[in-house]
């Protein structure tokens, strides 16, 4: 692999866990189905469905590109992008929604995402500490950089969260790296038009 010499940290996962959040319905179930009774519904839907170990919520980042690009891809590979902890995943989430809702002038909804966990596993380059630049609303300096790991073989990078102060994040380059995805629970969202509450 070859990297400014700073560049080169390592951070070896060995069966961890990230998170991930994946809409779970069109129309929204929380549309029909009162909220308290949801999180049964969906259960009796995972029990009868086989909604665990679903090879599509892993392949959807890889097979669905971002052609507009991404922190760490110009969209001519897919990334899968994850939390180190749900409630990173959470904020992460919550910011781009806010951002998609607001562009689309959408009106007040109530938005239920699935919280989807990944056991992954690779040697992931490891930029959590320092390299500011990387860390920015700006694509500028993380793009080439996400492009030069990927051509280099990196099988993702380990960085901070933009959006949670102390948060984690994990970019996949190889879909070989997730060996499993599992459903996490529910997260529901309220957008009044202006701002995305978590509740």
């Amino acid at each position: 692999m070859v990297l400014t010499p700073s560049l080169r940290t390592l951070l070896n996962l060995r069966k961890a866990h990230c998170w991930r959040l994946a809409r779970i319905e069109s129309p929204p179930l929380g549309e029909v189905v009162p909220a308290a009774s949801l999180a049964l519904v969906m259960g009796f839907m995972e029990e009868k469905l086989g909604f665990v170990d679903e090879p599509e919520w892993a392949d959807g980042p890889f097979l669905a590109r971002s052609w507009g690009g991404s922190r760490f891809s110009d969209g001519s590979f897919g990334v899968y992008y994850a939390g180190l902890e749900l409630e990173t995943c959470v904020d992460e989430v919550a910011h781009h929604q806010t951002r998609h809702l607001l562009d689309h002038g959408a009106p007040g909804m109530r938005i239920h995402l699935m919280a989807i966990r990944a056991t992954v596993s690779g040697d992931f380059l490891d930029v959590r500490k320092g390299h500011p630049a990387l860390h920015q609303s700006s694509h500028s300096v993380s793009r080439p950089f996400g492009i030069r790991a990927w051509k280099a073989g990196a099988d993702g990078i380990a960085y901070r969260s933009v959006r949670r102060p102390g948060g984690e994040c994990l970019a996949v380059f190889r879909r070989e790296s997730i060996l499993g995805c599992s459903r996490a629970g529910l997260v529901a969202f309220e957008w009044t038009g202006s701002i995305l509450n978590v509740l």
